[in-house]
């Protein structure tokens, strides 16, 4: 096996050069423009998380101490719109994505770097407007749409300039059979992206026309209000899904490098992200479908379902198959990536139910359904966030953390999860009603019951809660303190681990070529295959 390993070396890397704040605020870099998505994000997550332990804590007390009915529903809007659309793709495509895919195909830079910096500041202004309005509230035409459609269109940018830069900036031998798999799911979010934004711009313009002709969003019968719906849907309807892309692809690379295993199934897994991406393009109108739906609709939004959970369950059989037999190295990002592959695992089964017209319309309005969203929304992108944030952290910034923090920090998110969503489940199958601060007509027996696992879940809620601060501050100390890196610690074979560590500028002194695919760990297959013999 031939090993790529370059010196560690800070003289000119990103980090360093240019230095000052002007830099940063002007920078075309696309791992300082990563960088700064990355940390907007996790700035966002952690309002999220904050918010989300006070709405469990309101609802264990059951004494309505903090939120009135009204402050309540306006906090977990403003929670699932952080969650939505400031948080999963921003944090996997915009954040990781711009770090790392330009090195993964050896290329110096992103095709457009401009149209690069412009969709950050499109979405760190929608965020903006997001926050200070309380989140998106259907029917209501607000900053908070607009900055959900700014959000829309920052994602927009992203899929022209990653797409351009995949078709048009691969390294020489670089075919699509070389490209990582995460290089892949963005490919497909990137897609998806370019297919539904102009339809999110579109119909925000029009509900602002209807807005401005008429003064308010009630006339024309009803038209306002419907585009507005339509606003939020367009960008988060197939979120819950389609958001298992960018995972399962940081989760493969992860899997697949610290298993020293090539990943089975390869090309079905390329294939089952552009499907998803296809398919959740369709799934929108789900989300809007409202009670009285003819049974013809309601068919059709459990059969769009039925059909993303296949692609998702093959993505999560071929990574199991990964691991069969493999060497795994219990790294910290490997922890994270199990843990992430059980929790979106359990999400996508979890789906079923509420897809399914038999107990669909009972357990969607019910902390069943909270739980399902949790599991894919928490549970796969913070765990995945964190699994690539571990993997690529010694490439990129050329320090090392320290193994232990990082470890407690997984098992504590891991078992908060654990802890707080399957109680969500148990509640939610008993009929709990979720988005309210109360349990609405229960009965008294029943009312202690489920005041019972509203405290169980905030015991949850408060380990992850911990775990993710711990995680964090694990990262940021290794930033303060730790110690040097190799530029390959893990032995990978991708391109981004042949650059230095932290990755100049320009990501290499000279183009590299790409020899082999990124998984063909050859030592441990012909040990493997001597040991079959």
């Amino acid at each position: 096996m031939t090993s790529h390993h370059q010196t560690t070396s800070a003289t000119g890397s990103f980090l360093s050069s240019p230095a000052g704040l002007a830099s940063w605020v002007g920078a075309s870099d696309h791992k300082r423009i990563g960088v700064l998505y990355l940390a907007t994000s996790l700035l966002f997550l952690a309002v999220a998380v904050l918010l989300g332990l006070a709405l469990r804590l309101e609802v264990a007390t059951a004494s309505g101490g903090m939120f009135s009915a009204e402050g309540f529903r306006e906090v977990l809007s403003l929670r699932t719109s952080l969650l939505v659309f400031l948080v999963a793709t921003p944090a996997l495509v915009g954040g990781l994505g711009n770090m790392v895919l330009p090195q993964m195909i050896g290329a110096q830079g992103v095709k457009f770097p401009g149209l690069n910096r412009l969709s950050y500041y499109a979405y760190l202004v929608g965020g903006v407007l997001l926050v200070a309005d309380g989140g998106v509230r259907g029917g209501d035409l607000s900053a908070g749409v607009v900055g959900a459609s700014l959000a829309g269109f920052s994602g927009f940018l992203l899929g022209v300039n990653f797409l351009a830069t995949l078709h048009l900036m691969r390294a020489p031998g670089v075919c699509w059979t070389r490209v990582p798999m995460f290089a892949w799911s963005i490919y497909a979010v990137s897609v998806l992206n370019v297919l539904l934004a102009p339809l999110l711009g579109l119909a925000t313009a029009l509900a602002v026309a209807v807005h401005l002709w008429t003064g308010s969003e009630a006339p024309l019968l009803g038209v306002g209000p419907v585009l507005v719906d339509h606003v939020g849907w367009f960008q988060g309807g197939a979120a819950l899904y389609v958001l298992a892309i960018p995972v399962v692809g940081i989760v493969s690379d992860v899997v697949a490098v610290h298993a020293r295993r090539r990943l089975a199934g390869y090309h079905a897994l390329a294939f089952c992200c552009l499907t998803m991406a296809m398919l959740g393009s369709l799934s929108w109108s789900q989300s809007v479908i409202v009670g009285g739906a003819s049974v013809q609709a309601l068919a059709a939004r459990s059969f769009v379902t039925f059909l993303l959970v296949v692609p998702a369950l093959v993505m999560i059989g071929a990574l199991v198959a990964t691991l069969h037999r493999s060497s795994i190295r219990l790294s910290t990002p490997m922890w994270y990536a199990l843990a992430c592959l059980i929790m979106l695992t359990a999400g996508v089964l979890v789906g079923l139910f509420p897809a399914t017209l038999a107990v669909g319309v009972h357990l969607g309005a019910t902390a069943f359904g909270r739980a399902f969203e949790s599991y894919m929304l928490m549970g796969g992108v913070v765990l995945a966030l964190f699994a690539g944030l571990y993997h690529w952290w010694p490439q990129l910034t050329g320090r090392l953390y320290d193994d232990k923090a990082g470890h407690w920090g997984c098992l504590l998110l891991f078992v908060g999860f654990s802890v707080a969503f399957f109680s969500d489940l148990v509640m939610g199958s008993q009929g709990m009603p979720a988005g309210v601060s109360g349990f609405g007509s229960a009965s008294p027996e029943m009312a202690d019951l489920f005041l019972n696992g509203a405290l169980v879940a905030v015991s949850g809620a408060c380990l992850a809660a911990a775990g993710f601060f711990l995680a964090l501050a694990t990262l940021v100390r290794s930033m303060l303190s730790g110690a040097t890196a190799e530029a390959n610690p893990w032995n990978g074979e991708s391109l981004e681990w042949r650059t230095a560590s932290p990755p100049p500028t320009e990501n290499f002194v000279e183009v590299p070529v790409c020899e082999h695919g990124p998984y063909e760990f050859e030592e441990l297959e012909d040990l493997q295959r001597g040991a079959a013999s």
